[in-house]
């Protein structure tokens, strides 16, 4: 058998782990400069930290795995994972599960114990990683290990084989698998007209068509957003949906210029940085990121029309037309 080599990433294996990458989606080129620039400490994930750290994982002197993580302020956790990815043809080897482990005693050396990651709903091998090395639900798109301790803590029986060992789990995991886990929510829309919608959502909000049944139904994507469109069925107009992005002030200027209908433009408060888009059957995408420190909270538009305003006291107070 093989030996696998694990060690900590320096600036040679930045081919390799931009080849892994770009098998799943982007290009080489794309992935160089950004892990280039993350290990430089000049790519920042939002609200990331200085301290960070890559290992990889070398097979015959051929990298075919890798994972990085830092230290962090998002959702009040102490690090994050930013990347684990493995070589198709190397997955399902324990090679991902060793990668996580590392990056577990690092974070503890840091005394980093609550780390976060973040995973597409839709990815439901993932998840299912995830969640067997002991990460739980923090939201839709975010999972959370309150204390990392617990990756460093499992216990393989030897001489299993890797089945047996993904297979096997403490009387307290076995009790939660013994309830159905949810993967994602993915929403429904209501549409007039089918190839309406699809031409807006793709030609002027950016979305690809994942799969289009003509005269039914429609699934659309952007990055890890996902929503059905469906044509005279399924809901009512009028429905709102929130969606996470990256930077709202960023994707406002891109709409603006592609001409979306923008139905309240990027406000701050408390719990994001957001704009209300409106698609041609009314339905509204609330767009938000993280909210934006030392800015005044804004004005909020609501369903009917009305203006709500932030009062003094904490409460909202709607305006009067006039």
């Amino acid at each position: 058998m093989t030996t696998v080599l694990y060690r900590q990433a320096d600036e040679s294996d930045i081919p390799g782990m931009a080849r892994i990458r770009a098998a799943e989606w982007e290009l080489e080129e794309y992935w160089r400069a950004r892990i280039s620039a993350y290990m430089d400490c000049k790519l920042h994930p939002r609200q990331a930290l200085m301290p960070r750290v890559i290992y990889v994982a070398l097979e015959d002197h051929s990298l075919v795995g890798f994972v990085a993580g830092h230290l962090t302020r998002r959702y009040a956790c102490d690090g994050e994972l930013q990347w684990i990815d493995v070589t198709r043809e190397r997955r399902r080897g324990g090679i991902a599960s060793e990668l996580l482990r590392r990056l577990a005693a690092w974070f503890v050396e840091q005394k980093a114990l609550r780390i976060c990651v973040d995973v597409d709903p839709a990815n439901a091998t993932a998840r299912r990683f995830y969640r067997r090395h002991g990460a739980e639900n923090l939201n839709q798109h975010w999972l959370v290990w309150n204390d990392i301790n617990v990756v460093l803590g499992e216990r393989r029986s030897a001489g299993r084989n890797k089945l047996e060992e993904d297979c096997t789990m403490s009387g307290t995991e076995a009790s939660k698998a013994a309830a159905t886990g949810f993967e994602c929510v993915v929403p429904i829309l209501r549409v007039r007209s089918l190839p309406a919608s699809i031409d807006y959502y793709v030609n002027v909000l950016g979305f690809k068509v994942d799969w289009h049944e003509p005269g039914i139904m429609a699934s659309v994507s952007r990055d890890r957003c996902h929503i059905m469109l469906c044509e005279g069925d399924q809901g009512n107009p009028g429905t709102w949906v929130w969606i996470g992005v990256e930077d709202c002030q960023r994707l406002f200027e891109e709409y603006k210029s592609r001409g979306a209908k923008v139905r309240h433009p990027p406000t701050n408060y408390q719990w994001a940085y957001e704009m209300q888009i409106e698609d041609p059957d009314g339905n509204v995408l609330r767009m938000g990121s993280d909210p934006k420190p030392g800015q005044p909270i804004g004005e909020w538009l609501d369903m009917r029309g009305d203006i709500w305003v932030k009062s003094p006291a904490g409460g909202w107070t709607r305006v009067e037309r006039g």
